[in-house]
Formats: C-alpha cells, sequence, structure tokens
C-alpha cells in the first residue's frame, strides 16, 4: 500500500508570490502572516515605522520589488506571465516560486530560506554548480539505497544467529540432562533401547514413551499408570527408571532399520 509522501512539497511553498507574501517568508513570519497583511491595508510594500521590531521586512519586500521591476526577475500581474515592462499595478505585481529561486540564489547565495530551499541545498556549498549538486545528490540516493540494503541484511543474519543460539541452546540442555559425570549414550546404544520398546510396547510407544512413563496414578484423575512405569513397579526396578523427558530425547532422532 503506497503511503504519503510528506516531503514531496514544502508547506511554506506557493506557486507564485506577491513582494510582502515573499518577504514574510523570508524573514521567517509565516506565524505573523495574518496580522502583517491585515496590518498593512492598501499599502504594497511597509512603512518603515509600520513594523519596527521587524526591520528586515521592508527592506526585502522592497529588494523583491525593485528586481521585478528593473528586469532581475520576471514578474506577473495576480499569478500570471506579462511581457518584460509591461505596466503592473505595483499591489498586483507577483513573482514565481522557480524565478525568485533562481534570483535569489544569483543576488543573494547566502540566503537561503526555507520556502524556497530544501536541508541539502541550504548545506552545500554556494561555489557548486547546479549540475555538481545534482551529480552529488544522485549519489547520496546510490549511497541510501546500499545504506538500507546493508541494514536489511544484517538483520537477516541477526534473525539467523538468534535461531542458531536457540538451537545450541536447546542442544545444550539436552546434554545437561545426562548429568555431568555420565557416559553419553551411543548411537546404537540408543537404537538398542529403542527396538526393546517397540518389540515389547509397540511402535506408538516406541515412537514416544513419555506417557507411559511419567505416567503415574497419584498424578492423573482416572488414576492411570503408564504401562512402561507399571512394569518396572512390578519387578522392583523403578528406581532406575529415567524421566519419560530423557529417555524421549534418546529415542526421538533415532530411526528403527525394520526388515
Amino acid at each position: 500500500m503506497n503511503t504519503y509522501d510528506s516531503y514531496s512539497c514544502n508547506s511554506l511553498e506557493k506557486a507564485y508570490y506577491r513582494p510582502i507574501e515573499a518577504a514574510i517568508r523570508w524573514c521567517n513570519l509565516m506565524a505573523q502572516e495574518s496580522y502583517i497583511l491585515s496590518t498593512m491595508n492598501e499599502h504594497y510594500i511597509p512603512p518603515a515605522n509600520m513594523f519596527p521590531q521587524w526591520p528586515c521586512l521592508a527592506v526585502n519586500a522592497e529588494k523583491i520589488l525593485y528586481a521585478a521591476m528593473n528586469g532581475q526577475i520576471p514578474y506577473g500581474r495576480d499569478g500570471k506571465n506579462v511581457n518584460a515592462g509591461e505596466q503592473v499595478a505595483r499591489h498586483r505585481i507577483t513573482v514565481t516560486h522557480t524565478d525568485l529561486k533562481e534570483w535569489m540564489t544569483k543576488y543573494y547565495p547566502n540566503q537561503k530560506p526555507g520556502f524556497l530551499f530544501d536541508d541539502i541545498e541550504k548545506n552545500y556549498h554556494s561555489g557548486i554548480t547546479l549540475e555538481t549538486y545534482n551529480v552529488l545528490l544522485a549519489e547520496k540516493n546510490k549511497m541510501d539505497i546500499k545504506l538500507k540494503q546493508a541494514n536489511d541484511k544484517i538483520s537477516e543474519l541477526n534473525k539467523k544467529l538468534n535461531e542458531n543460539e536457540l538451537e545450541n541452546l536447546s542442544l545444550k540442555n539436552m546434554l545437561d540432562k545426562f548429568g555431568p559425570n555420565e557416559k553419553k549414550p551411543t548411537s546404537k546404544q540408543l537404537a538398542f533401547i529403542k527396538a526393546l520398546l517397540y518389540i515389547h510396547y509397540g511402535e506408538d510407544v516406541a515412537e514416544n514413551p513419555r506417557q507411559e512413563i511419567n505416567k503415574d496414578s497419584c498424578n492423573n484423575v482416572k488414576g492411570e499408570i503408564g504401562t512402561i512405569r507399571e512394569d518396572f513397579i512390578k519387578y522392583g526396578l523403578v528406581n532406575n527408571l529415567p524421566s519419560g523427558d530423557i529417555v524421549r530425547d534418546w529415542v526421538n532422532e533415532i530411526e528403527l532399520d525394520l526388515k
């Protein structure tokens, strides 16, 4: 499912601006935009004493208006392009986002207001050409892809490592059941044990002897007792009977060669 890309636009960006609208964004005064515009009324440039707390506001608005009137930046009327030199009332003069960005890059390269330039553009050196910037950006994107692929591979390897650790722990626990000083039975010995279970109790018990060893009349509701445990009790060998878990682990991986 595709997700919304919040980086596909800039919330401060417009297709075109009046000089005062661009100056408000240039001065980072968006929070005060409504107040500024309502206070100005019919003024297209704020008088010097109107906003003494923000002296750069009028200065920056004048810079943009001057650039439009003197051919430094193309202009339009209420967002619609006009021919160079065509008369437009000053309060209706507008400049496009793209033209304003090109003008600021050329005439004010040390200025990178957020409504015109993204974070990467703000950080690259003004002496770097647009072509060089695009090359660097393409390389950065490639590196980001490779980094993601590497992180995905690391995650996959960590998952396998955890699985192996769990498997090793399971094997260790199985071996610990024999006790530290007990000799481990060989596969032939285990096959012999399973074969005896098969002969005396049948295939089902040989494959899963646990319940026939652990089931005791004292620990189940019906008072039943496992067949293996019953025989060991009958012959007085119950103290020599290992737990059902141990015997199950002994025979679990053993395949009988039935002919």
